[in-house]
């Protein structure tokens, strides 16, 4: 009976984390180009289209490096984070592997996907670059744990990893952590 409660126990993990690792794999599927986006790569999309113009400015163009940006698991490790997630959801987000080499790729106005960039004779660029990581949702979709890092030259740039929450349908940032640069 004992090792049929363990058995148990393994498989309802195993089945949970599969749960969180499909919910994460639907919610960055727009890194591998796919051209139907269904409505979680819709809201990834949406959420990084607005949090860039809420960054940067809504009438302004955006520069988004293709690449996606690794993310800072060391953030779960915060007691904060307990407050937003289940003792699940961060099991399984510090179980994920993610792939290298993953690149955005979707279409939104005003914003520009550039793989490099072009220094001045100041060591400076002309725009502001961002890049996010692929974000870790919740289980009900209600919150974004994000890493965004902007570069603006040699000597300027930083970024933190972000918890939002949707609140009245709008994303609104509740914490940040880790912040580095500039």
């Amino acid at each position: 009976m004992r090792h049929k409660r363990t058995e148990d126990t393994h498989t309802n993990r195993l089945v949970e984390t599969i749960k969180l690792l499909l919910i994460f794999l639907v919610s960055t599927a727009t890194v591998f180009g796919q051209t139907k986006m269904n409505s979680v790569e819709t809201k990834t999309t949406e959420f990084i289209t607005n949090d860039l113009k809420a960054v940067q400015g809504k009438d302004s163009d955006h520069y988004l490096f293709e690449k996606v940006l690794a993310f800072d698991k060391t953030v779960l490790a915060d007691s904060t984070i307990n407050n937003y997630f289940t003792t699940k959801e961060l099991r399984a987000f510090n179980r994920m592997r993610f792939k290298k080499g993953l690149k955005w790729n979707f279409s939104s106005p005003g914003i520009h996907i550039v793989s490099e960039t072009k220094l001045d004779s100041f060591n400076r660029t002309d725009f502001i670059y961002y890049s996010y990581s692929s974000p870790l949702l919740s289980k009900d979709g209600n919150r974004i744990l994000v890493t965004r890092g902007f570069f603006c030259g040699l000597l300027c740039g930083g970024g933190a990893t972000f918890l939002y929450e949707k609140r009245n349908g709008i994303w609104e940032r509740i914490q940040k952590f880790n912040e580095w640069g500039e």
